[in-house]
């Protein structure tokens, strides 16, 4: 599709509002509940975390028509793993283990293409491609 098209679209993606923190050492987790404990930002604890998946976008379903200006890929969700430390033993030169420590990594993952649409005056929304449809001028 060119930019600059005219278009339909079935929906919208937003990003949710209720995203959670994720701690993989309980000292801290409690620490931050003390501090923040009417902290509107939900947070919650794994212990032996291993790998978590968690939604960070929705569809919205809306439609609208508007104008291309752009396309971009979006992530969908956080892939949080904990980090491992590798244990090296000076015997054998080599590595024998991991250890987990008390860190989350947090990568994006989910990507998919979306049309970046104005609708209204300086107004825009990012729509998955296939929610949009091109609307012919005839």
């Amino acid at each position: 599709m060119k930019l600059g098209t005219k278009v339909r679209c079935k929906g919208y993606i937003v990003k949710k509002t209720n995203i959670e923190y994720v701690y993989a050492n309980k000292k801290h987790f409690e620490k931050d509940m003390g501090i923040f404990a009417y902290d509107e930002e939900p947070k919650f604890y794994i212990e032996d975390l291993g790998e978590y998946i968690q939604k960070i976008t929705e569809i919205k379903n809306k439609e609208f028509t508007g104008i291309v200006v752009g396309i971009t890929p979006v992530a969908t969700e956080y892939y949080y793993t904990q980090v491992e430390r590798d244990i090296f033993d000076p015997v054998t030169y080599g590595y024998v283990d991991t250890q987990p420590l008390d860190q989350v990594k947090v990568e994006k993952t989910g990507y998919i293409g979306c049309y970046k649409v104005y609708y209204a005056m300086g107004k825009s929304r990012l729509v998955p491609i296939h929610l949009v449809e091109e609307v012919n001028n005839d």
